[in-house]
Parts: C-alpha cells; structure tokens; sequence
C-alpha cells in the first residue's frame, strides 16, 4: 500500500473508532453520572477546552503553516520554540489560577480541587493534541492512531472504574478524576 494510502486509511480508521466509542459511551455515562452529575461534566469539560485554548494560545494550529514556511530541518526548532511559549504561558496564567484560587473557586462555584483538575487537564490536552497535530502533519497516522486510542481507552476503563468506586453524590468526580490524570500524565509526558 502506498505511503499516502496508508496515512489516509489509518486517519479514517482512528476517526471512526474515536466516533463510535464516542457515541458508545455518552449514553453509558450519562446513566452512570445521572443528569446532575452529567451537567457537572459538560461544566468542567467547557472550561478544560477554555483553558486549553486560551492559556496556549492553541500554537500547535501553527505546525501546517510551519510545514510550508520552513524547511525540514528546522522544523523540529519550530515547534520547540511553540511548545515552550505555550509552557512558559501556561505556566504563568495557571500560577495566576492557583494563587487566587479560592475567590476563582467561589465565583466559579467549583471546588478548588476541581478547578485544579481543570488546570491539569487542560495543559494535557494541549500537549496531546500537539502531539497529534504533528503525527498528522508528519504522515505519522499510525502512532496518532495508537496515541489517541490508548487516551480514550485509559480514560474509558479509569472513568468507569473510578465512577464505580465514588459515592452516588459526587460520581462525576470519578470521570473528572480519570480525564485529568490520564491526559495529565501523557501530557507530562508528552512536553
């Protein structure tokens, strides 16, 4: 199979596989999470994708750009460069989180604990999809298929495990829980 062929089948591959565990398992977790539980989810998942965005100014929408300005050997000093304007940033404006954390906890109506989960996941989530930004642009379709099914298979079997284990009143943490750690790590990883 030639070189392309094979990128676009395991692109398509992993983006199906990723929408069908997607639509398997929103109705297994809003059963498991109940509705208030649920709602807390869709709370916390805004503003993890908020953080992410904003707190890294999302610079690895820059590596295609990159691709065609600069040459291949100065690819892997571009993204470096990218990747530690994103850290020293996210560094800064999660160290302001932290530092005002509580009046940030009360107008948000989020336990502190939650909102540092937030932190966590939203550095790994940049990093992750970073990560696969490059496979993909680096006709790497293969490893970015492996990376994001080990990411939504972790944080399937941890989710459910950890939701399983929580009182029914605060169930919703054991998905936060396995989100943020499983995405916290790789990304830690990752960078």
């Amino acid at each position: 199979m030639k070189k392309q062929n094979r990128v676009t089948f395991f692109n398509i591959l992993s983006t199906l596989l990723l929408q069908g565990i997607s639509v398997f398992t929103a109705p297994l977790f809003s059963r498991l999470l109940g509705t208030s539980g649920y709602g807390v989810m869709n709370i916390y998942s805004i503003w993890v994708g908020a953080l992410a965005i904003a707190f890294t100014l999302q610079t690895h929408g820059t590596l295609v750009n990159a691709r065609v300005e600069y040459s291949q050997e100065h690819q892997n000093k571009y993204q470096s460069s990218v990747m530690s304007l994103s850290l020293m940033l996210f560094l800064a404006c999660g160290g302001l989180v932290v530092v005002f954390l509580k009046p940030i906890s009360a107008v948000l109506k989020l336990h502190w604990v939650i909102i540092l989960l937030i932190l966590l996941q939203a550095f790994g989530t940049f990093c992750v999809n970073f990560l696969n930004r490059k496979f993909t642009y680096e006709f790497h379709a293969g490893r970015n298929m492996v990376m994001s099914l080990t990411v939504t298979l972790t944080t399937l079997a941890l989710s459910v495990a950890l939701i399983l284990l929580m009182p029914d009143d605060i169930r919703y943490m054991g998905r936060i829980l396995a989100l943020a750690l499983t995405y916290g790590l790789i990304g830690i990883g990752i960078c």
